[in-house]
């Protein structure tokens, strides 16, 4: 049986990159990265199967639905992913500085992932 993949490496590799690089593009990917740290643990606790559509919009509403704060940091999150992933351009005002939204989401991970763990 392979091995199972510990979504705390992308945590490292977020925080690896961040570290070696303030270039956009690597903040970015640190942020990406950063949020599926937390989502992937987060799903597997909920018992959310991998590859399921939407699995990232459910994780939310079961994190929530334990701990409303903690899923809704979540859904922070996830916001400043999207913008990683999707924008080109800052959707607003406060996204276009990426050491500030690289800081936002290790301070959101940093208080998310403890509550995360210990559901």
């Amino acid at each position: 049986m392979a091995k199972s993949f510990d979504p705390l490496c992308f945590h490292e590799l977020a925080c690896s990159l961040a570290d070696q690089s303030s270039d956009e593009a690597c903040l970015r990917t640190a942020v990406g990265r950063a949020y599926y740290t937390v989502l992937l643990i987060a799903r597997d606790r909920s018992g959310i199967p991998p590859g399921r559509r939407r699995a990232s919009k459910e994780t939310i509403r079961k994190v929530k639905k334990a701990d409303r704060a903690t899923g809704e940091k979540l859904g922070w999150l996830l916001r400043l992913r999207e913008e990683a992933d999707y924008n080109l351009t800052p959707s607003r005002p406060e996204y276009g500085d990426w050491k500030k939204n690289w800081a936002r989401a290790k301070g959101l991970v940093q208080d998310i992932l403890p509550r995360i763990q210990s559901m």
